[in-house]
């Protein structure tokens, strides 16, 4: 009969201390390798996280201290902005400067004889600004306007005076041009001065300023062309107003909210600081109040959008002028528009001229009084 041996397998309380400790050792690395590493590398990215809240807590305590005069600042920006917006056409197409070119003639008496036109180029891309607010990064603003120019090539023609307020209405006009360069000829015997010239016409467009395509009336055809009255320009300053374009005292300029620039602007013209300039910004019909006082020369202005509004004394001259930009709608939801009142208490007349009005009328004459004439 075999025998067999028996297996101990019992262990002994010694071993049986190695084997908690070398569990417990296996445990702590374990909490550290899963536990601790990964707690402490989310209380420092909590930390880093903290630092950087404080550090924006602090820039917004600061601004919350100086809120009064951000929003001053603001509101200067946002003149300057509307006041330097408002000086500039919003269309590109030729019949827009057949129409600018027309009220030239018009307004001066000189006789373009020629002009070749050039397609429009852009020269400017508004928002590609990068915002200078530590809190913030990308651009400063966004907008789709765009700002163009125009190069039109003019042979003219016309006496001696006319061409002078020829050359004063397009330095002095409304919407930005410049004479990038010029020839004349003078004759001593009909006192006629003939040349020509390149002219760079900016406008500034996106799909929040509309553009509405001019409709004016040029004469055209004649029973003789030897003895043609058409063949020259026509002086019906009278009748267009158009040399309020360049010789205006006040400008107001009406657009749709979301045009980039406040919705209603009035100010003096020439004026770089915008001290004079007021704004209303709303979606609705703004009553805006413009009165005169004063004799002798020497006269008072005052106007009010809503309850923004402003008043110096001016020296106009022999009339006081206004140039009203109105533009198109942008759509059905395009409410903006002005209940004008104009109160003449001087005695000198006022001269309004309303320009880029659409069919719907943003402009509404509520009231007016005393010698008041509009175009």
């Amino acid at each position: 009969m075999a025998s067999s041996k028996k297996i101990n397998i019992e262990i002994s309380e010694r071993d049986k201390k190695l084997l908690l400790v070398l569990l417990s050792v296996l445990m702590l690395g374990a909490a550290y390798l899963f536990g601790y590493q990964k707690l402490t590398e989310k209380a420092d990215e909590y930390k880093k996280e903290y630092n950087e809240m404080k550090s924006k807590e602090a820039d917004l305590l600061e601004k919350q201290e100086r809120i009064d005069e951000y929003d001053a600042a603001i509101k200067i920006y946002e003149n300057t902005y509307s006041g330097i917006i408002s000086q500039y056409g919003n269309g590109i197409t030729q019949t827009y400067q057949i129409d600018f070119l027309n009220r030239v003639e018009r307004a001066t008496n000189v006789w373009i004889k020629s002009v070749g036109f050039q397609a429009a180029v852009p020269v400017y891309t508004f928002g590609n600004v990068q915002t200078s607010n530590p809190s913030g990064s990308g651009n400063a603003y966004v907008t789709d306007l765009t700002g163009y120019s125009n190069t039109l090539t003019i042979a003219y023609e016309g006496q001696y005076a006319d061409w002078k307020n020829f050359i004063e209405y397009l330095n002095t006009y409304f919407s930005k041009n410049v004479i990038e360069n010029i020839s004349m000829s003078y004759s001593d015997i009909t006192g006629e001065v003939s040349g020509t010239m390149t002219l760079n016409v900016y406008s500034i467009v996106g799909n929040d300023t509309k553009y509405v395509e001019p409709e004016f009336d040029v004469p055209t055809g004649s029973d003789n062309i030897f003895t043609s009255d058409i063949l020259g320009a026509v002086n019906i300053i009278d009748s267009t107003g158009d040399y309020i374009f360049s010789d205006y005292d006040y400008y107001m300029s009406i657009n749709s909210v979301t045009a980039g620039i406040d919705a209603c602007t009035m100010g003096r013209k020439g004026d770089i600081t915008n001290e004079s300039v007021v704004t209303g910004n709303t979606n609705e019909i703004q009553n805006v109040v413009l009165t005169i006082d004063g004799s002798g020369g020497t006269y008072t202005v005052a106007y009010k959008i809503g309850d923004s509004e402003y008043k110096e004394e001016c020296k106009p001259g022999n009339g006081l002028e206004l140039l009203i930009i109105s533009s198109g709608r942008t759509s059905e939801s395009d409410k903006v528009g002005v209940n004008l009142t104009v109160k003449n208490n001087s005695d000198i007349p006022v001269n309004i001229k309303v320009f880029g009005d659409d069919k719907d009328a943003r402009v509404n004459f509520k009231e007016t009084v005393g010698n008041i004439v509009i175009y």
